[in-house]
C-alpha cells in the first residue's frame, strides 16, 4: 500500500521527501526502510498543500486508527487516512512545535467544521 500511494503521488507530480531528504524511485528496500523507521513521508507539489504520510502517530493505536479510518483518492490508489478527530488528537499528544502551530491556527476551525458535518460525509470508512 505504501508502495502504491508514493507511486500515485509521485505520478500526479509530487515530489517526495522523508526528513528533508528527497526520496529516489520506491523499491521494495527503501519500503522496507521506511517502515522499519517509521518515517514520516511528505509530497509536495506548487500550488497543492503538502501531504504528510505518517506511519506512526502519538496516541493512535493501529486498532483505533483503522475503527475510525477515512478514505481518499490519490490517482486510482485508494488511501486510508487517520479520521479528523484522530489526527487532532495525535497533533496535540506529539508535543511537536509545528503541530502545536497547526493546531493554534486551525485547530477551533478543524472542531466547527466537523462539528457540522453529517455522520457519514464523502469520504466513506469502507474500502
Amino acid at each position: 500500500n505504501l508502495r502504491a500511494a508514493l507511486l500515485a503521488l509521485k505520478a500526479d507530480g509530487y515530489a517526495l521527501e522523508a526528513g528533508g531528504d528527497p526520496l529516489p524511485p520506491p523499491d521494495p528496500w527503501l519500503i522496507e526502510r521506511l517502515l522499519l523507521r517509521r518515517a514520516v513521508i511528505t509530497g509536495r507539489k506548487d500550488g497543492s498543500l503538502s501531504i504528510d504520510l505518517a506511519l506512526e502517530a502519538a496516541g493512535l493505536s493501529y486498532s483505533g486508527w483503522r475503527r475510525g479510518r477515512r478514505w481518499f483518492r490519490a490517482g486510482r490508489v485508494r488511501v486510508p487516512v487517520a479520521g479528523l478527530a484522530d489526527l487532532i488528537r495525535s497533533k496535540r499528544l506529539s508535543g511537536r512545535e509545528k503541530d502545536r502551530a497547526f493546531l493554534s491556527i486551525y485547530g477551533a476551525r478543524l472542531r466547527e467544521w466537523a462539528a457540522s458535518q453529517p455522520p457519514r460525509t464523502r469520504y466513506s470508512r469502507k474500502p
